[in-house]
C-alpha cells in the first residue's frame, strides 16, 4: 500500500495539498464492527491522475476486518498494484485503511458507494470532485467476481446494488434522449433527442445543435456513421460496438465513439474519443419470473428448487438469471427498442428432470431481442418478430 500511497500523495502536492503523515496520528476506531456491516462489500472506480489517463481503483472490504485492493494506472501499465490490510470505522464514521499506520486512505461512505478522501479525511473538492467516488459492485462480492463461485451471489444478494453514474440511464430516457455520449480530454457530451436533434458540448463551453444527423453507415457487424448533410459544418459520430468504460467515472457504455468535427471545411477535423449508449426504458431495470417460452406456459411446482427468473440489470449493463436448475450470466447492450444479451454462461448443476425452463439461458443467449409491455406490465421479449420469452414483474 505504500507504494499507493506515494502515487497518490505526488498527485495531491501537484494540485496543492500537502500531505503530512502527522495527519494520520489521531485517527483511531471509535465504532464497532457492527457499524461496518452494511458496507462489507467490494467497490471500485477511476479517480483522477495527474499523470495517466486515471488510476483504475476497486477494494474489497471483508467480514474479517481486512481489506483486498488493486490499483491499475491507465495508459501507463497493464498491471495492477495490489494491496491488503486492515480497515475500521473512526468517530467520525469514515471508513480507514491501516488505522495507525503512516500511508492509511480513508473514504466515507454513503447508500451506494464510497468517497475518496484527502489525506486530511475531507472530502476533494473542485471540478473533479464527483469523480472521487468508489460505486458498489453490481452482483460482485470479491473482486475476482468472474469465477464460477460467484453465481449464486451474483443471482441474489448483489443485484440490487448500483454502480456510478447508475441513475444516468432514467435521467436520459426521462429527458427523451435517444442515445448519450460522453468523453474526457477535454470533457464533452453529446446527447440525441427524441424528435429535436443532436446536442454536443464541451467543458470550455463550446456548443453545437444539430437538427438531424442521417445513419450513412449500419454494416451488420453494428458499426454505424451518423453524419450531418450541412455544407456549412462537418459533423460525424462514430459508433464501434464494443464495451467502453468512462475513464472517470468508470460507468459501463456499449459503443466505443468518435466525434469528427469540421468548424472549416477546408481544415482538418477536430476528434473526440469517448464511450456511449442508446437509453433503455427503466421499466425493465426489474427482477422477472419467467411466465412462457415460446409460448409454452411454466409451471412453478414443478421448479422445488424456485422458480426461473431474469434480472435486467441496465446500470452494470449485466443480465442475472435462475433457470430453475443453473445460474447464469452475462453482459447486456441496448439499441434502439432492443436489447442485446451476450453469450451467457452459467453454473453446470446435474438437473433431475428435462423442464423447458432449463432452457430460459440458452434461448436467449447471443441474441438481439426487441422488447415492450403487455397491458399487465408483463416484459414481452421478441427475436425476429415472434414471441420468444415473456416474464412477469416479481414485486
Amino acid at each position: 500500500m505504500g507504494t499507493v500511497y506515494q502515487a497518490f500523495r505526488q498527485y495531491f502536492v501537484a494540485l496543492g495539498i500537502f500531505l503530512s503523515p502527522a495527519l494520520f496520528n489521531g485517527c483511531q476506531s471509535g465504532s464497532s464492527s457492527a457499524d461496518l456491516a452494511s458496507y462489507i462489500g467490494a467497490y471500485q472506480g477511476t479517480i483522477p491522475c495527474a499523470d495517466c489517463e486515471g488510476i483504475e481503483y476497486r477494494i474489497q472490504l471483508g467480514e474479517d476486518g481486512r481489506y483486498i485492493s488493486t490499483s491499475l494506472y491507465l495508459g501507463k501499465s497493464s498491471d495492477p498494484f495490489r494491496a491488503e490490510g486492515e480497515y475500521k470505522m473512526d468517530k467520525q464514521e469514515r471508513i480507514v485503511l491501516n488505522p495507525g499506520m503512516e500511508d492509511q486512505q480513508m473514504f466515507l461512505a454513503d447508500e451506494n458507494g464510497l468517497w475518496w478522501l484527502d489525506q486530511s479525511g475531507e472530502r476533494i473538492s473542485g471540478n473533479l470532485s464527483a469523480h472521487y467516488r468508489l460505486s458498489r459492485r453490481a452482483g460482485v462480492n470479491s473482486i475476482t467476481t468472474e469465477s464460477a463461485s460467484g453465481f449464486g451471489q451474483s443471482a441474489n444478494s448483489g443485484m440490487d446494488q448500483e454502480t456510478e453514474g447508475s441513475d444516468l440511464y432514467i435521467r436520459k430516457w426521462e429527458e427523451g434522449i435517444v442515445f448519450y455520449a460522453l468523453g474526457t480530454e477535454p470533457f464533452w457530451s453529446l446527447d440525441w433527442y427524441r424528435d429535436k436533434g443532436w446536442v454536443f458540448k464541451t467543458a470550455d463551453g463550446f456548443e453545437l445543435k444539430i437538427k438531424e444527423l442521417s445513419l450513412t453507415d449500419d454494416t451488420v457487424n453494428g458499426f454505424r456513421v451518423y453524419a450531418s448533410g450541412d455544407k456549412e459544418i462537418g459533423f460525424s459520430v462514430e459508433l464501434t460496438p464494443e464495451s467502453c468504460q468512462d475513464a472517470m467515472s468508470g460507468s459501463p457504455f456499449d459503443y466505443k465513439v468518435l466525434i469528427n468535427i469540421k468548424k472549416d471545411l477546408a481544415l482538418e477535423p477536430v476528434q473526440y474519443g469517448g464511450c456511449g449508449s442508446y437509453s433503455a426504458d427503466p421499466r425493465l431495470h426489474n427482477n422477472w419470473s419467467l411466465l412462457s417460452i415460446d409460448g409454452h406456459t411454466l409451471n412453478v411446482t414443478d421448479y422445488p428448487a424456485g422458480e426461473p427468473y431474469a434480472k435486467l440489470d441496465l446500470a452494470a449493463h449485466r443480465v442475472y438469471g435462475f433457470d430453475g436448475c443453473n445460474r447464469f450470466m452475462g453482459s447486456l447492450a441496448f439499441d434502439l427498442g432492443s436489447l442485446k444479451i451476450g453469450s451467457l454462461s452459467g453454473t453446470l448443476m446435474a438437473c433431475p428432470d428435462n423442464l423447458i425452463g432449463y432452457s430460459s439461458s440458452s434461448i436467449i443467449s447471443d441474441k438481439t431481442l426487441e422488447y415492450h409491455f403487455g397491458e399487465d406490465e408483463h416484459l414481452i421479449l421478441l427475436y425476429n418478430q415472434r414471441e420468444l420469452v415473456r416474464y412477469n414483474l416479481i414485486e
